[in-house]
C-alpha cells in the first residue's frame, strides 16, 4: 500500500513542477520556515556541503547559497519534473533523481543535510543519516 501511495506522490509532483514556484505555500509558509532555519544555523555552521533531500525545484538550496556561497549544493528528489526546474533556477546546485530510501551518496559525505519527506519516507529504519553536523 505505501508504495502506491508514493507512486501516486511522485506522478503529483512531477506534473506540479512547472507550477511550483508559484504556488502560494512558496512565500506565505516554506520561504519564512526556511529563511527562518537558515538564520539560526548561520550562526552555529559554515558547512563545505549540503544536501536537499525531496528538493523540489531547489528552493531552499538557493537560499542555502545564498547564506553560504561557497557550499557544494546537492539535491535529491524522485519527481523529474521537479528536478528539470531545479537545474533551470538552481544551476549551481548537481540534482539527481532518488528517494530518501536510497541516497546516491557514500555515508558522511556532507555537512548539512535537509529533508521535506512524506512521514513514510521520513522513518529512521528506511535510510541510513549522511550527515555529521547537522540536520535541518
Amino acid at each position: 500500500m505505501k508504495s502506491k501511495h508514493r507512486a501516486h506522490d511522485v506522478k503529483l509532483f512531477d506534473r506540479w513542477g512547472s507550477t511550483y514556484e508559484r504556488s502560494w505555500m512558496q512565500q506565505r509558509l516554506f520561504d519564512p520556515v526556511h529563511s527562518a532555519v537558515l538564520h539560526q544555523a548561520e550562526s552555529r555552521f559554515k558547512p563545505a556541503s549540503v544536501l536537499d533531500i525531496g528538493c523540489g525545484s531547489g528552493r531552499l538550496l538557493r537560499k542555502v547559497h545564498d547564506y553560504w556561497p561557497e557550499a557544494h549544493l546537492s539535491g535529491v528528489d524522485p519527481a523529474q519534473g521537479m528536478l528539470s526546474v531545479a537545474r533551470q533556477l538552481t544551476p549551481e546546485a548537481r540534482f539527481s533523481m532518488g528517494s530518501a530510501e536510497a541516497l546516491p551518496l557514500e555515508d558522511a559525505s556532507v555537512d548539512m543535510e535537509s529533508e521535506a519527506a512524506s512521514p513514510e519516507e521520513s522513518s529512521v529504519e528506511a535510510k541510513p543519516t549522511r550527515t555529521r553536523r547537522c540536520k535541518l
